[in-house]
């Protein structure tokens, strides 16, 4: 009998996809940002009435059996499918196996980086100097960090304000520019498979520093790569030193008795000072840490989808 009514079915229907009881009642129309996420435009789809009475007159045995025989084939599906993808995932955070040592989202991965520049001006003047240390949440590096100065014309060093000349003369980072085999596009290269080594999901980390803002001006422009690949969040030292200046002046005049010297204007100098900062600040004023514990896969997914989609 079931072969039977399978014979009827296939001489009504011609039509290669899943019954309509299996397919989406709605597809997935133009993707639209909003102020706040991600979301889709729904467009209502009627399915044929030879498929609606078909799908109430069948068995659902038969219905089963079909179900089985078609799904490998169904357009619906693998188009359902990839249209999904497309939406939930602003980027490509690969979830999976760490590698010994790289950091996921859930380990809450920060890209500590100072540039020095020939000035403050993002669109005229140029990255001289970039270093890079990575931590965990918990302000752990991975290691010592990496540092490049780049080469830069001599004629494009003698444009430099006065306070650039000076300083930058002071801690030889101008001869230094001079004589460095680095190319820009070399430099950019390296920090950025620097960066990938130790955080390779696309979006996982935030950019940390102090008044991290204007490098992250000079980073969109002339190492844009290495954006793409951080998250749109930062982590400004400065702004908790702000709050801390104006709600715990007391803690915050031992922070500054406690430094040793005055910066020095060294990249890789500098963001060192910043960890050292930002965690006397986490252990003389912000509540103890909670314990640590390692989110599943499962859970690691779905908050980086939220991460992601929370804009």
């Amino acid at each position: 009998m079931v072969s039977g009514v399978i014979s009827r079915f296939a001489a009504l229907s011609t039509v290669s996809s899943v019954p309509a009881r299996l397919a989406p009642a709605y597809t997935l129309g133009p993707v639209f940002r909003s102020s706040r996420h991600f979301t889709t435009k729904p467009t209502r789809t009627t399915p044929p009435l030879r498929q609606v009475l078909l799908r109430r007159l069948l068995p659902p045995s038969v219905k089963n059996i079909l179900h089985k025989a078609r799904a490998p084939n169904s357009a619906s599906s693998t188009s359902g499918a990839s249209t999904n993808a497309a939406v939930g995932k602003m980027d490509n955070h690969a979830v999976g196996p760490s590698a010994p040592g790289q950091l996921r989202y859930e380990d809450g991965p920060m890209i500590w980086v100072d540039c020095e520049m020939t000035g403050l001006n993002y669109e005229t003047d140029r990255i001289i100097e970039i270093a890079v240390i990575i931590t965990n949440g918990r302000l752990e590096p991975v290691d010592e960090g990496i540092e490049y100065v780049i080469q830069t014309p001599k004629e494009v060093l003698d444009g430099m304000d006065e306070w650039c000349t000076n300083q930058h003369g002071k801690t030889g980072l101008t001869a230094a520019c001079i004589a460095s085999p680095h190319t820009h596009d070399e430099v950019s290269r390296l920090v950025l498979e620097y960066i990938q080594k130790w955080v390779p999901d696309k979006g996982a980390a935030l950019l940390a520093g102090s008044t991290v803002h204007a490098d992250m001006r000079f980073l969109l422009r002339q190492m844009p790569e290495v954006m793409k690949h951080l998250s749109y969040r930062i982590v400004d030292v400065s702004s908790v030193k702000e709050l801390c200046r104006r709600w715990y002046p007391t803690v915050r005049a031992r922070e500054q008795s406690a430094r040793t010297g005055e910066a020095t204007h060294r990249a890789l100098d500098d963001i060192r000072a910043s960890i050292r900062e930002l965690k006397f600040y986490q252990e003389n004023i912000f509540i103890p840490l909670e314990p640590l514990e390692r989110k599943s896969e499962g859970e690691g997914e779905g908050a980086d989808v939220e991460r992601k989609t929370a804009l």
